[in-house]
């Protein structure tokens, strides 16, 4: 049947279509303000109404805008980049109801731009990967040294997944040992390393990630009522190497000490006494091939201090709540003109129950990325 209109119905549908037609997109000068208030966000709840409107805002932004969207990933706080993420997907979302496809070469252009914050392209990547399932076979290769280690996790774990379908073994052992010098999950790495051991190839774990294992170690000092974490001893006055100094029971002097846990643990119960409510000091003295920015990752289920050439870096008084690797991450500039000091504190307490007994630390130096850099200890 044959439906017959109201006789008004024609002028409204076209003043609606030319109101569609006039009204602009949102600029990408006009987004600006929105995407940086989205950026800067905190977890207080002040000013939630304030983001709520700007995600508004910038949720409705047409597809051509989303580079931009996820470009603000540049800096943004944590909190700031998941409104970000929510609203780049509000925008894809929408633009895959209304057209069925998403523009793919728009976001292969932002996966492939190194120079993006690396949420944002791995945000555009999981999105290319919905309207083009032969994306991931074609860009994962050359992601391997990719500074977005999400997109180098995945580029590795394509590479493993050859390994294993690798009829040869010299091939597995090949596509191994490549996927494991572009690894930096720990993890990841840790896998590849046992995958190499049952084809016979031994992988030296604590060289790979940078581990520090050799170290002058002194103590016990006091930490009765854990007040020495706050207590000034005296590696902290001076980095004296000769001759004992004061102790909690008695003189104490350095000794060396190298690690050969595979992954740089220091057991400090192995070294200087199963003890409670005591302090020890290490000190290791580095030198880079170059002056270079690095970072200092340290992991330990005790109390810790660090310092580097006399400064404190970072100090977590937190006893037994775990260890991982990298579990602290803090960073300095090394000179490759002179030796560089760096003296870890490492409290611990009454430890009371069996699983308080570790008195331990890790610290490996890396990059920004995770990579071992070439720092030599003297």
């Amino acid at each position: 049947m044959r439906r017959i209109l109201p006789s008004w119905f024609g002028p409204l549908a076209a003043v609606v279509l030319v109101v569609a037609l006039v009204i602009p997109r949102p600029s990408r000068a006009e987004l600006a303000a929105s995407l940086t208030q989205l950026a800067q966000a905190g977890p207080q709840p002040a000013g939630q109404a304030e983001l709520a409107a700007a995600w508004q805002e910038v949720s409705e932004a047409p597809i051509d805008q989303l580079p931009q969207v996820l470009a603000a990933m540049h800096d943004a706080t944590p909190v700031g980049e998941n409104w970000l993420r929510t609203a780049a997907d509000a925008i894809a979302e929408r633009q895959l109801a209304d057209a069925g496809t998403l523009p793919a070469a728009l976001l292969e252009e932002v996966v492939s731009d190194q120079s993006q914050p690396p949420r944002g392209r791995r945000v555009a990547y999981e999105w290319l990967l919905r309207v083009d399932d032969q994306a991931d076979d074609r860009l994962l290769p050359t992601m391997l040294n990719d500074p977005s280690l999400d997109l180098r996790y995945d580029a590795v774990a394509a590479l493993v997944a050859s390994a294993e379908a690798a009829n040869d073994e010299t091939t597995k052992k090949s596509l191994y040992s490549e996927a494991l010098a572009a690894s930096r999950n720990v993890v990841q790495i840790q896998q590849i390393a046992d995958a190499l051991g049952e084809l016979g190839e031994s992988v030296d774990l604590a060289e790979l990630m940078g581990f520090v294992r050799q170290w002058r170690l002194i103590g016990p000092f006091d930490n009765t009522d854990l007040a020495g974490f706050a207590a000034e001893y005296p590696p902290e006055r001076s980095l004296k190497l000769d001759g004992p100094v004061a102790g909690k029971a008695g003189p104490v002097a350095w000794q060396e000490f190298t690690t050969t846990d595979k992954l740089g643990v220091v057991n400090l119960n192995e070294a200087i006494g199963n003890e409670k409510l005591v302090v020890a000091y290490a000190l290791a003295t580095l030198r880079p091939s170059e002056d270079r920015r690095v970072e200092f990752r340290l992991g330990s289920k005790n109390a810790v201090k660090i310092w580097i050439n006399g400064r404190e870096l970072a100090a977590y008084e937190v006893y037994h709540s775990g260890e991982d690797v990298d579990q602290y991450v803090v960073s300095a500039d090394l000179a490759a003109d002179r030796p560089n000091t760096v003296l870890v504190k490492v409290c611990q307490n009454a430890k009371s129950q069996p699983w308080e007994q570790d008195w331990q630390f890790q610290m490996r130096v890396t990059d920004h990325l995770g990579g071992a850099v070439d720092v030599a200890v003297e």
